[in-house]
Order: C-alpha cells, then structure tokens, then sequence
C-alpha cells in the first residue's frame, strides 16, 4: 500500500523490518521451506522496489536496496541490474 502511495522511503523501512525477522527465521531452519519462500519473496519486494527509487531518481536508495537484498542472494544474478543502473546514475559506473 506504501509503495502505491508513493511513499517509497517508508515502504523500504517496513519492507526492511519484514526482511530482518524473516531472514532470522530462515537462516534458525534451512529445512522450512516455508520461510525459505518467504525470505525469498522478501527479497523480491525490496529488489522491486530499488526498480522504483531508480523510476523516481532516488539513486542512493536504489542502491541501498539492491545491496540489501544482494547481501542475502549473492548467488542471484538479476538481483544486479538495479545496482548497476544507480551506481551508473550515481556516477560510480566501471
């Protein structure tokens, strides 16, 4: 609903909050496959919202987001994009 209301910055907190316990649930089992889903979809969330901040020229959340959810996948590739597209907008590019 946040994201909806354009509040972007909030969204990011709440989506944060959410990640850190589901992440602390997930890493307690590896075998529930129910938290493992759901950290997964967290982190979706957050990737999609670094998406957003990069529509909306808020560069450093972009990245901030996208380093978040890289930290937690680092094996996931996609998760990438967004972060090379801020650190480009940002001037940080390679």
């Amino acid at each position: 609903m946040l994201v909806e209301q354009g509040k972007l910055e909030e969204a990011f907190k709440s989506y944060r909050d959410s990640l850190d316990m589901v992440e602390r649930l997930a890493v307690s089992d590896r075998s529930n496959t129910g938290w493992q889903n759901d950290l997964q979809y967290g982190i979706g969330r957050i990737e999609n919202l670094a998406y957003y901040f990069i529509a909306v020229r808020n560069f450093a959340s972009a990245l901030e987001a996208s380093d978040l959810v890289i930290s937690l996948a680092p094996d996931t590739i996609w998760l990438r994009a967004n972060r090379a597209h801020a650190l480009m907008f940002l001037g940080r590019g390679g």
